[in-house]
């Protein structure tokens, strides 16, 4: 399946690192905005939503049953 979402003059998604999806939303790090993004990809509504905002660049956000992880520039925190 491709999807594109935003385009040339978009910055929805600014340099995207890493994308996981969790119980129909996809999650988008963006390292430059330093934000945590979602697209609800469920119903087929391809809404987008901040997430998480974070002062620093993000890498990658995941999952362990009811916690969550960003790893962002200066290390890994749970959130």
């Amino acid at each position: 399946v491709l999807l594109r979402i935003g385009g040339v003059t978009q910055s929805a998604f600014s340099h995207p690192e890493s994308i996981s999806l969790i119980l129909g939303k996809i999650y988008i790090c963006n390292r430059d905005s330093g934000k945590i993004r979602t697209v609800q990809v469920e119903n087929n509504t391809y809404a987008v939503a901040d997430y998480r905002t974070f002062d620093e660049p993000v890498y990658k956000y995941f999952r362990i049953y009811d916690r969550e992880y960003a790893l962002l520039k200066s290390g890994v925190y749970e959130i």
